[in-house]
């Protein structure tokens, strides 16, 4: 079911992730619904970099262009991200 979701929102089928948490550090993830934090609001789609995997992931989105902004989010559930591996 998530597969299907995934595939409906870019058209490309997923990236298999890894199987350790651990190994997702450093490596960039999509949002797969809205979010925000205690200040900010994070949009489906987004793209977000792991920084930490314990408890649920920890992400820093990419800096906005307009206002070069970066939100950072805690405890994210693993289900509502969609891997994307290294980014360039």
């Amino acid at each position: 079911m998530k597969e299907s979701i995934t595939l409906i929102l870019d058209g490309t089928p997923p990236i298999k992730p890894p199987k350790r948490r651990m190994d997702w550090k450093g490596k960039y993830v999509k949002t797969l619904r809205d979010m925000q934090n205690g200040l900010m609001f994070v949009p489906k789609g987004t793209v977000c970099q792991v920084l930490y995997t314990h408890r649920g992931a920890s992400l820093r989105t990419t800096r906005c262009e307009c206002c070069g902004v970066a939100v950072y989010l805690d405890r994210v559930a693993w289900t509502d991200l969609q891997y994307l591996g290294d980014l360039p």
